[in-house]
């Protein structure tokens, strides 16, 4: 559904991984957090509103970005730290509980 819901939009796929990467290998966690997208974002939020309400309150967490997985079967929030990623942690359990899972890059 959100493939066709994209299609519609006639919107075009504008690659973003080399940047990403670049950013990265560059250290620069805010000009990474500032490129992470997924295009097919819109679509799928206007198919599932939880998606949209998970993003909003990924923000209002702290998460210097919010983004979904795939077609829409995850969000995650991107934090500047583990303090701020707990904080966040906290703040959220009480909405969604077992569906939360705390992360690290290794």
């Amino acid at each position: 559904e959100s493939y066709k819901i994209f299609d519609k939009q006639e919107k075009t796929y504008k690659p973003c991984t080399a940047s990403a990467e670049k950013a990265l290998f560059d250290k620069d966690f805010y000009r990474f957090c500032m490129i992470l997208k997924n295009d097919l974002t819109n679509a799928s939020a206007t198919k599932v509103e939880e998606i949209k309400a998970i993003l909003i309150a990924l923000k209002k967490a702290g998460a210097s970005a919010q983004i979904m997985t795939g077609s829409g079967t995850g969000v995650f929030g991107v934090f500047s730290s583990k303090s701020k990623r707990q904080k966040a942690y906290k703040s959220l359990y009480p909405l969604y509980k077992n569906k939360l899972i705390k992360a690290h890059t290794i």
